[in-house]
This record gives C-alpha cells, structure tokens and sequence, in this order.
C-alpha cells in the first residue's frame, strides 16, 4: 500500500477535532453528573426543598463550562502555535508517514491505539494525547481499509 494525501490544519478543523475529542472523553463525566443530579433531587425531595439541586445544577454547569471553555482554549492555542498548516500524510506497510513544517516522522502501525471515524475526519491516536488528522475522504475506501487492518491487527481499536 503506497497512497499520498494531505489536510490543512486550520482553527476551524482543530475546533471540530477538539469538540469531538471532548464530547467523547466526557461520557463518563456525564454519567458521574447524571447519577449525582438523582442523588441530589433525591435529598430534594427529602427535604421538600429545591436548594440542593439547584446548588448542584450551577455547581454543574460551572464545572462544564470551565471543562470546555478550556478544551477549546487548548484547540486555539494550538492553531496560534503552529498556524495554518499542511500536513501531507503517506500510507505505507511499514507505517504512517508524517510531514509537516515543525517536523517528520514515520509511525509504526504497532503504536495506534485507536482510530475514531467520523464522515469529514479520522483521528488516529497514538496515546491519550497524541493524535493524527486525516481527511475521511481521502482514506476512503482501499486506504481507509488498509488502515483499519493494520490498527485492528497491532491490537488498535476502530470505532
């Protein structure tokens, strides 16, 4: 497999990319959330008042808000960092092959952790942090394929 293809990073990307990453890794902050609103309407009606899950809703809701104001703030000082950049990606047996302005790499298959797919984008995590954008249209069909397989077979995960 040799397939060549790029993507431009710009704010309006990493915006997309950061709001995915933190919709996704928040369900376990929204189950924790859910659970406490019912503990807290439960001491509500208990005590046949609605303080406490008010206090609770804005303690909430504070919390959240901060959670992804921040999570954006980290897209956008991003994109001030590095600006506007091509990325061009290279698809080969051996790995990922990287090239953008602030550096190259090869990435073997055997570091992908997990692919996420998305109809505009593919976000390849090689750990929590570290993630490489692809344009969905251009690993469309063969390539996308080929990726699947290689993930799959290092032991990656695909969703």
């Amino acid at each position: 497999m040799d397939a060549q293809f790029s993507i431009i990073l710009d704010r309006k990307v990493m915006d997309k990319v950061y709001r995915r990453v933190f919709v996704r890794k928040s369900r376990l902050h929204l189950i924790v959330t859910a659970v406490l609103t019912i503990w807290f309407l439960w001491i509500s009606w208990q005590a046949n008042t609605f303080i406490p899950i008010v206090v609770w809703a804005v303690v909430a809701a504070t919390l959240w808000l901060f959670s992804y104001s921040r999570t954006m703030r980290q897209a956008r000082l991003y994109v001030g960092k590095w600006g506007e950049n091509e990325v061009a990606y290279r698809v080969a047996d051996e790995g990922l092959h990287v090239s953008a302005p602030h550096g190259n790499a090869m990435i073997p298959w055997h570091v992908a952790e997990r692919v996420w797919r998305y109809s505009d984008l593919w976000l390849v995590f090689i750990d929590p942090i570290n993630t490489y954008i692809l344009p969905a249209d251009k690993v469309a069909g063969e390539v996308g394929d080929f990726i699947i397989s290689k993930v799959r077979e290092n032991g990656g995960k695909v969703k």
